[in-house]
């Protein structure tokens, strides 16, 4: 790809933002003798969406793509809107 100098990228990806979580089991828990085992699990949150994942491959592969997507609102929304 040709080295473009205005700093924009070689291709516009259009689509969605959103944020993905990721839940992994932690262990277990037994409150007390007799009382039921529950499960403990820990949450990661990453960005996600099929169109920001289409410019992150592009990047991988040495393209200089753009990203122009839509959120939704509420508190998930927030990091996306500054990243």
């Amino acid at each position: 790809m040709r080295e473009r100098r205005d700093g924009l990228g070689d291709i516009v990806v259009m689509g969605s933002l959103v944020m993905d979580r990721k839940y992994f089991s932690a262990g277990t828990h037994t409150a007390a003798a007799g009382h039921r085992t529950q499960a403990v699990w820990s949450v990661e949150r990453h960005h996600g969406g099929v169109g920001r994942n289409v410019a992150v491959n592009l990047a991988r592969l040495g393209a200089r793509p753009s990203f122009v997507g839509l959120s939704g609102f509420g508190p998930d929304a927030e990091p996306s809107r500054t990243s």
